[in-house]
Order: structure tokens, then sequence, then C-alpha cells
């Protein structure tokens, strides 16, 4: 009888191609966890530059005494309001970035080069009834994702 200690050379090659299957699968799972939190990572930075967008909106529209652009009833690509408490304040898009100006005289970008800003438009909705407050819907997209935000102004 003959002692037969190893692998032959099909045995080897089946081996191999195992491994290699498995090592491919492997790869390709890793690869597709690594793409799924890019993309998550991405749409949180969207989705926290939006929300500061949204909050700074809403900021503006508190403790408002007048609208001046957009005129009730329409809409427009720019804010314009007068609050009670800072003056004037104004929003508008420039270079794909949402910037606000305080009454300071100089807009400041509201929005970083992390993002793309694209249709911003603001609408004035004037009150239905004596008993209902005027109000004002904010619409705009950062990176193709679509915000809005409508805030009711109560004097």
């Amino acid at each position: 009888m003959q002692n037969n200690a190893g692998f032959t050379l099909i045995e080897a090659l089946i081996y191999s191609a195992l491994f290699s299957l498995m090592m491919v699968g492997m790869l390709g799972a890793v690869y597709m966890v690594l793409q799924g939190a890019n993309q998550s990572e991405a749409r949180l930075l969207v989705d926290d530059e939006a929300n500061f967008v949204l909050r700074k909106i809403n900021w503006a529209l508190t403790g408002v005494s007048s609208i001046n652009t957009p005129v009730a009833g329409s809409i427009g690509s720019n804010l314009n309001i007068t609050k009670t408490d800072v003056g004037t304040v104004r929003f508008r898009l420039d270079n794909e970035n949402i910037e606000i100006d305080s009454g300071a005289g100089a807009y400041v970008a509201l929005d970083t080069v992390n993002v793309a800003a694209s249709s911003l438009s603001f609408q004035h909705i004037p009150p239905a009834s004596s008993d209902q407050p005027a109000a004002v819907r904010a619409t705009f997209y950062l990176n193709g994702v679509f915000y809005e935000i409508t805030k009711y102004i109560r004097k």
C-alpha cells in the first residue's frame, strides 16, 4: 500500500478557486458596506445643512413686523422682511448658496461648499380670513433634495 500524504494538483486548484470565490464575496460585501456608509454620511451632511437653513428662516420669520417682498399672494426668489428686534432681514440664492443679510448690508452664506443650493423660493400667503394669520412658505433644493418650511406670522 502506498501512503498518500498531501494534496494532488487538482485538489490544490479546487481549494484555491474556492478560496478566491470566498475572498471576492467578502471584498464585495465590504465594498457595499463602505459605499452605504459614505452615502449615509453624505445624506446626513445635506440634512444638517438644510436643517440649519430651515432654522435660520424660522428665526427670521419669528417676530416679523412686515413682509416687504414677496408681496402678499405672490412667489419670489428673495425674501425681505422687517423684524421688530433686528430690522431688515433678507434671504437670497447666489451661486448655489443660500445667503442672509440681517441688517449689516453684507450677505453671508448659510450653507457650505459641501452642498449646492438651487431653486430657492418664498411664497407670501395672505390670511384667508381675519382669524387666520399670514404665512410664508420657503422651498429650496440642496444637492437635489427638496426642503420646505411654512411659518405663520403671528403679531
